[in-house]
């Protein structure tokens, strides 16, 4: 990428504006930080349960799930219209 081209992505990015980037990226950091403390929480729990795979599973699928419809309900008005969010939403 040359410096030309990276000072034309960030004055895209800037001009977004900082509320459209919250409402755009909300859903997916509203996903990640709950696995991801998960994972630290197993990792710090390491030395009582192993490295049993079962568990890792169980409460990784779980989570998951949850954190999915999670997301789904924090998406922006543009992707929430899409009729399969519609029909989760509800």
């Amino acid at each position: 990428m040359q410096p030309s081209q990276l000072s034309d992505y960030n004055w895209g990015l800037a001009t977004f504006g900082l509320d459209h980037i919250i409402l755009y990226s909300s859903p997916l950091l509203s996903f990640i930080y709950p696995l991801e403390t998960l994972l630290i929480f197993l990792g710090l729990l390491r030395p009582l349960i192993g490295k049993n795979p079962l568990i890792y599973k169980t409460t990784l699928g779980l989570t998951f799930i949850l954190e999915l419809l999670d997301a789904i309900h924090t998406l922006p008005p543009l992707l929430i219209n899409i009729s399969l969010f519609k029909t989760i939403n509800a």
